[in-house]
């Protein structure tokens, strides 16, 4: 949430750079350009009117996304700039999203480009970016009803300058709506060991336009009435991505197939990369996700002995999963917030390895 509900109080101690769809807020515009998605005779094999996003890309840009029936506008809200095109689903259930129009001056005789898409219509959407700087963007759609109250879970999205001992890797709220409209937040956090580092409240938040947000907060919390609990922080406070408290079996969790986006954050250097993943069940070892990387979107082929196997062995009282991600070359720490939302999983990880001083966000959703 917020970075001071990031930041684990020392005295408890105790997921050519290319500005897509990626837009790291380096330059801002002062004008706003407003582009309309259009709804067409759609190309794409599954069919959908528009749907609206909010999304939060480390190190903390958000985004307004509109997706048509083969087309789509995406908007960095922190830098300004538009990116719009068309869009062609895959085999693999990922989407191409080719770039044909945008203000951004880094993208100057590059059009088009092609990005990649995973969207659950009305509940989530992940994109990779176009270009190297590919830091993926968590969208949850737009609430076009009122929120409950409620209690959510969420991870981390990174930022520069995250450590494991000194900032929060994930955390519980309880949202509440008061008589009057307005939005409460009571957030406690928890570091990559588990201790509980920070507490905090925020309050008087007002939902407007889809999304709630208050004058004078950098904190826009994305919350959808299915049970998606998204949001940014602020331009360098990263975000997080999180659902609705609930309890499931862990065997009816790893019973699954998702796919998704490995997200690898260099928090010395602000960049990172996203790798689009699948996971499935594990042949072999028991309450366990075998993880995979994709070769090709295109065609649906796996890189060759790019394997993780995500190992779940408990969930605790506030509904966080914790348990273990072998990549072979590290073994890391996980933490996860897995719910069923509007029929499907979304499992949203953050974990940390000795010896790797780069965090990783493993975000997938049930295919």
């Amino acid at each position: 949430m917020k970075k001071l509900w990031l930041l684990c109080s020392l005295a408890l101690i105790l997921i050519v750079p290319l500005y897509f769809v990626i837009g790291c807020g380096t330059a801002n515009k002062t004008t706003t350009t407003t582009v309309t998605a259009t709804t067409t005779s759609a190309t794409s094999t599954t069919l959908h009117g528009t749907t609206n996003y909010y999304g939060s890309q480390s190190p903390g840009d958000w985004w307004s996304w509109t997706l048509g029936n083969s087309t789509f506008v995406g908007t960095n809200e922190t830098s300004g700039y538009y990116y719009s095109g068309t869009f062609t689903d895959l085999p693999t259930g990922f989407k191409k999203a080719t770039i044909t129009a945008s203000d951004d001056p880094s993208l100057s005789g590059f059009l088009p480009h092609d990005a990649y898409v995973l969207e659950y219509p009305n509940v989530a959407m992940l994109v990779k970016p176009a270009g190297s700087d590919d830091n993926v963007i968590v969208c949850a759609a737009k609430a076009t009803t009122t929120p409950s109250s409620g209690y959510f879970n969420y991870i981390n999205l990174p930022y520069q300058g995250w450590d494991e001992s000194t900032y929060a890797a994930y955390g519980t709220t309880e949202v509440v709506r008061d008589a009057g409209g307005l939005y409460d937040f009571s957030n406690r956090a928890y570091n990559i060991s588990k201790a509980q580092c920070y507490s905090s409240q925020e309050v008087d938040y007002v939902l407007s336009d889809g999304k709630l947000s208050k004058t004078g907060s950098d904190l826009q919390v994305f919350l959808t009435p299915s049970g998606a609990f998204m949001g940014d922080s602020g331009p360098g406070q990263g975000g997080f991505a999180g659902a609705q408290k609930e309890t499931l079996s862990i065997t009816d969790i790893v019973t699954r197939e998702y796919n998704g986006f490995m997200f690898e954050y260099d928090t010395t250097t602000g960049a990172g990369t996203s790798t689009p993943v699948g996971g499935e069940p594990h042949p072999t070892t028991a309450n366990a996700i075998k993880g995979f990387a994709y070769a090709s979107l295109e065609t649906g082929t796996r890189e060759a002995g790019v394997d993780a196997e995500l190992v779940l062995t408990s969930q605790d009282s506030n509904g966080v999963y914790h348990g273990t991600m072998d990549t072979g070359s590290y073994n890391y720490t996980l933490h996860a917030v897995i719910a069923r939302v509007s029929g499907k999983i979304l499992l949203f990880a953050i974990a940390k390895a000795a010896g790797n001083d780069n965090p990783m966000n493993f975000l997938v959703i049930e295919k």
